[in-house]
């Protein structure tokens, strides 16, 4: 994940890229990032050995947004990791939302979640949404990555939206959108160099991670 920038301030809108005054590229889920403290306290530490835990660091969830998971559905979700594809992971940070990111609902900037070396950011999804408009249906790979989690695509108008109640959400962000960026992090010496190859790999890690979890099998898989 490109890193937010403390020198310059982000943009309050794409128009401000005329302002000369300010060049910080305009992105309100890297803003909020910046705002935890340099030492957080954790909510939860996930003692996975003797010598290695991951801490679980939350913000306060904005009043327009939900979080549809707990620290310790994350912890359980770690646990069924292999310890090796957790080394050097230094926290799990759960954001709370913000105005800004509201406005960037059903647009290009919008995420579920990011990955910076050795941190994973889960963002907080908006409340009140009745749906994530997507225009087009996606291409049935990711159609099918939404839909095992319970998403259900809908065709209202002659747009296509997205609809998740609270439950499929859950799932959403704990069994596709977490996995993914752990395989960020297994993956993290392609994470800058190869973009695209770098999220294929995200993506089939966290398929291979919700197969064998649906199966109840051992996570262990060779890692191409």
């Amino acid at each position: 994940m490109r890193g937010f920038n403390r020198g310059t301030g982000p943009r309050s809108n794409m128009y401000s890229r005329s302002k000369c005054s300010n060049w910080g590229r305009y992105d309100p889920f890297d803003e909020e990032i910046s705002m935890f403290p340099d030492s957080p306290r954790p909510s939860l530490e996930v003692e996975l050995s003797d010598d290695f835990s991951i801490p679980i660091i939350e913000r306060e969830v904005h009043r327009d947004f939900l979080r549809p998971y707990s620290p310790e559905d994350i912890e359980k979700v770690l646990r069924r990791v292999p310890l090796e594809y957790l080394e050097g992971l230094s926290g799990i940070y759960l954001l709370g939302g913000t105005k800004k990111q509201l406005r960037c609902f059903n647009g290009p900037l919008f995420r579920y979640g990011a990955y910076s070396p050795s941190r994973i950011f889960l963002y907080a999804f908006p409340k009140d949404i009745p749906g994530y408009n997507c225009g087009s249906l996606p291409k049935p790979t990711i159609q099918r990555e939404y839909e095992r989690m319970g998403g259900r695509f809908t065709l209202q108008g002659k747009q296509w939206v997205l609809k998740f109640d609270e439950e499929s959400l859950r799932n959403f962000y704990l069994w596709d959108v977490l996995p993914h960026e752990i395989g960020h992090h297994v993956d993290r010496a392609n994470f800058y160099t190869d973009n695209r190859r770098s999220e294929r790999f995200a993506e089939w890690f966290a398929q291979e991670f919700f197969r064998c979890a649906d199966l109840d099998e051992e996570f262990h898989i060779k890692i191409p």
